[in-house]
C-alpha cells in the first residue's frame, strides 16, 4: 500500500540524517522515535532537527505520485536525575503535540510548562466526552437582521458549553480539542439535529414560506467529509421536518481550500436536499477565489476583521465594498459579521448588505429569548432593548526527536 511505502521511504530518509551511534524506530502509527547518543545538548538537537525537516520536505515519489511529508518535531534533552525513559519518550510527545499546533513543519523543545498544558487538554477532552450525557452543552443563537428595518432574518446556532461547576468553557478552547477526535462528529450531529428542531418552531411566528427565518449551522471540515454525511443530514430533514431551504451549513474558507478536490460530490448531495451552503470567515483565507465559481454557494459572511474599520478607514471600506460588490454580482447573499457600531451598519446600510450580525443587534441568546424576539417582531436596532448588548488534512508524519 502507498502508506506503508511512504513510511518505509521515511525511515530510510530518517536513517541517512542520523550517526552510526543513533538509533531511530517506528514509535506507532505515523510516528518516529530517533535517539541521539552523542548529541551534545539543546543546540545540537535542533540543528538535527531542522536537518530531518529540510530532508523530508522534498518530495517522496511513490507509485508515479509525489507525496509531500511535513514532520513536526518534538525534542526533549536527556538527563538520568530527572528522567527514565518512558518519561523521555512522553515528554518528547508532549513537545511535538506542542509542535503541531503552532503549524506544519515545526519543532518544540519540551518544558514542564508544556506538560501541564496537555494535562489540562487531556483532562478537558474527557470531560467534554461525558458533557452530552449531563447535558452541559447548549446551543445559542445569535440573530442575523435586515440592516435597514433591524427584523430578524436568520439566526447562527452556537455551541456553549458550562461545566458542572457552573463555569463556562470557551469555545476557543474546546472546540479544536473535538476536531482533533471523534469528538466533533457525535457534537456536530447533536448541535445540527438541535438547532433544526429549534427552527421548526420558528415557523409559528414567521410562517412556512421561503421567507421563513434562516437557520445557520457550522459544519467541520472533518465532519462534513464522512461518507455518511449527507443521509445524516437528510435524516435529520426528515425526523424534524425543517424546511431545508431555511437551512445554511455553514464552512470555513480554510477548509473549503484544504479540501477543495473532495468538495463537490459531497456538495452537490446537500444541494439535492436542497439545503444551503454559506462561506464563514471570508476574506481570510490564501486560496484563489476560483471557488466561488467552481463551488457556487448561496452566502458569504465576511470576516469581522474586515468590518471593523469600516466607515473610519478607507482601506477597509474599499476592501468590504469590493466583497459585497463581488457577491452581488456572482448572484450571492452577504453577511457581515463583527458588527459593533452604527458607523459601520451605515457603510453597510448604504453599500446593499443584506444581513448583518453582532453586538449591536443582539449577542447570541437562548433559543426561548429568540422565539420571544420573533414573536414581538420588532426592530433589534431601532431603540436599545434588553437583549442589545446583553443577554442571555493533510496527514502530518511526525518524527519524534529525542536528544
Amino acid at each position: 500500500m502507498l502508506g506503508d511505502e511512504l513510511l518505509t521511504s521515511t525511515s530510510k530518509r530518517l536513517r541517512e540524517c542520523i550517526g552510526p551511534d543513533d538509533f531511530v524506530a517506528r514509535f506507532g502509527g505515523d510516528e518516529f522515535v530517533i535517539l541521539l547518543e552523542r548529541t551534545r545538548g539543546r543546540q545540537e538537537a535542533e540543528e538535527m532537527a531542522a536537518r530531518i525537516q529540510k530532508s523530508l520536505a522534498f518530495p517522496f515519489l511513490l507509485d508515479g505520485h509525489q507525496v509531500v511529508v511535513h514532520a513536526s518535531v518534538g525534542i526533549v534533552v536527556s538527563d538520568p536525575s530527572l528522567y527514565g525513559a518512558d518519561e523521555l519518550i512522553r515528554n518528547a510527545d508532549i513537545a511535538m503535540y506542542q509542535a503541531k499546533t503552532e503549524g506544519k513543519a515545526k519543532s518544540k523543545v519540551f518544558t514542564p510548562v508544556m506538560s501541564k498544558k496537555i494535562e489540562r487538554s487531556w483532562k478537558l477532552e474527557n470531560d467534554l466526552r461525558r458533557a452530552i450525557e449531563r447535558n452541559e452543552l447548549t446551543v445559542a443563537y445569535q440573530p442575523q437582521i435586515c440592516p435597514r428595518s433591524g427584523r430578524i432574518l436568520g439566526a447562527e446556532a452556537l455551541l456553549r458549553w458550562t461545566g458542572e461547576d457552573g463555569q463556562s468553557i470557551s469555545p476557543v478552547e474546546f472546540i479544536p480539542l473535538a476536531e482533533k477526535s471523534n469528538l466533533i462528529l457525535e457534537i456536530g450531529e447533536w448541535v445540527l439535529r438541535q438547532a433544526c428542531k429549534e427552527s421548526v418552531k420558528w415557523t409559528e411566528f414567521t410562517g412556512e414560506s421561503a421567507n421563513a427565518v434562516k437557520i445557520s449551522v457550522n459544519i467541520s471540515g472533518r465532519q462534513l467529509l464522512q461518507p455518511e454525511f449527507p443521509g445524516m443530514l437528510e435524516s435529520i430533514i426528515r425526523e424534524t421536518g425543517i424546511d431545508p431551504r431555511t437551512l445554511e451549513l455553514e464552512l470555513t474558507e480554510s477548509v473549503l481550500v484544504d479540501s477543495l478536490k473532495r468538495l463537490p460530490a459531497v456538495l452537490a448531495d446537500l444541494s439535492r436536499l436542497g439545503t444551503k451552503l454559506a462561506i464563514d470567515d471570508f476574506g481570510t483565507g490564501y486560496s484563489s477565489m476560483s471557488y466561488l465559481r467552481d463551488l457556487m454557494p448561496d452566502v458569504i459572511k465576511i470576516d469581522r476583521s474586515f468590518i471593523t474599520g469600516v466607515g473610519r478607514e478607507r482601506s477597509a471600506g474599499a476592501l468590504a465594498k469590493g466583497m459585497i460588490g463581488l457577491a452581488h454580482d456572482l448572484g450571492l447573499t452577504v453577511i457581515a459579521e463583527g458588527v459593533e457600531d452604527n458607523l459601520q451598519l451605515s457603510f453597510l446600510q448604504r453599500h446593499d448588505c443584506d444581513l448583518v450580525q453582532g453586538y449591536l443587534a443582539s449577542r447570541p441568546i437562548p433559543a426561548s429569548t429568540l422565539r420571544q424576539l420573533l414573536g414581538e417582531n420588532r426592530s433589534l436596532i431601532s431603540t436599545a432593548s434588553p437583549y442589545t448588548l446583553a443577554g442571555a488534512t493533510d496527514t502530518d508524519h511526525s518524527p519524534v526527536l529525542v536528544a
